[in-house]
């Protein structure tokens, strides 16, 4: 038993000495952060064995446990986020439906997420309901990659990510010189022509106005400004001490000027943890992980039109 204590004792030392090192924590800070983890419970008792693992093993389940926390609380923000908009119930044994009966025809409020994989009856099912709504699309979200399923075969599949804001320790230095700009909050008035101007020809007119005005009120929109005019905007979805921050879009004419790398930082610094969605391989990923973030958990969007079907 003393064998096993003493085990602990240097275990745990390394530990510490790791995790300071991999987090650019002081020790004090990498021993409260291992303190508050699971890992020193699992490490008392004897029957895990853990006291005969490696330092380095116990780092990795210290990381598993740090990313597991933060695809939780992405996924726990995004939930409350979504449900200030939407209704949900349980649609059948494998699909929950969220609808939104004030902007119907939002892709991203309406929708059914995919717990377990679904039967060819269940697919059918939501899509005569949708069909029943007077909506011309029906879309999926899943945790779970199922491109390889039949019954995916003929739709749009789309890979999101979660990155959540890891702290200035992973910041790459950027290697241009960001603009010089007014951070304020925007005007609904502001934030519709823009979306007008960059949106309202592939969207329509009215959804760009339906959309932005449901939102204005639940999130604050945050306007980056040259001499006094908006040229970008995201918006800001903070609860319970995490900020989401979403809905990134620069004015066509000043794009590829940095506003937008510019913008993300402002509002980083202003919360104490921050997280984003990006499309897996789409040019803004690059972007965030320069500025701090990194990837923590993944989606899976299946989207099929039903016009002429």
């Amino acid at each position: 038993m003393m064998n096993h204590v003493l085990a602990k004792t240097i275990l745990i030392s390394q530990t510490i000495e790791l995790i300071a090192k991999q987090y650019n924590l002081t020790l004090d800070e990498a021993r409260n952060s291992f303190y508050e983890s699971d890992i020193v419970d699992l490490l008392d008792d004897d029957e895990t064995g853990l006291y005969g693992e490696s330092a380095l093993y116990l780092l990795s389940l210290y990381e598993n446990r740090i990313e597991n926390d933060d695809a939780k609380t992405i996924n726990d923000i995004d939930d409350k986020f979504i449900s200030e908009f939407t209704k949900r119930f349980m649609f059948s044994d494998n699909l929950i439906k969220y609808q939104d009966d004030v902007v119907k025809d939002k892709y991203d409020h309406n929708y059914f997420y995919i717990c377990n994989p679904p039967s060819k009856q269940e697919i059918d099912k939501a899509i005569e309901y949708q069909k029943s709504l007077g909506l011309d699309f029906v879309k999926f979200v899943s945790a779970y990659d199922f491109k390889d399923l039949e019954l995916f075969k003929d739709y749009e599949i789309g890979h999101n990510v979660g990155m959540m804001y890891m702290g200035k320790e992973y910041e790459e230095e950027l290697k241009y010189e960001l603009p010089n700009l007014e951070f304020k909050e925007a005007s609904l008035e502001e934030v519709i022509a823009i979306e007008q101007k960059n949106f309202g020809e592939e969207y329509g007119y009215d959804f760009v106005i339906r959309a932005s005005t449901e939102y204005y009120g639940h999130v604050k929109y945050l306007g980056a400004y040259i001499d006094n005019k908006m040229v970008a905007y995201c918006y800001l979805y903070d609860k319970d001490g995490i900020r989401n921050i979403d809905g990134l879009c620069t004015d066509s004419d000043y794009r590829r000027r940095g506003i937008a790398t510019a913008l993300i930082k402002h509002v980083t610094t202003k919360a104490h943890k921050c997280y984003l969605h990006a499309d897996y391989d789409d040019d803004p990923k690059k972007i965030y992980y320069r500025l701090g973030y990194r990837d923590v958990n993944d989606s899976y969007d299946y989207f099929l039109s039903l016009k002429n079907r």
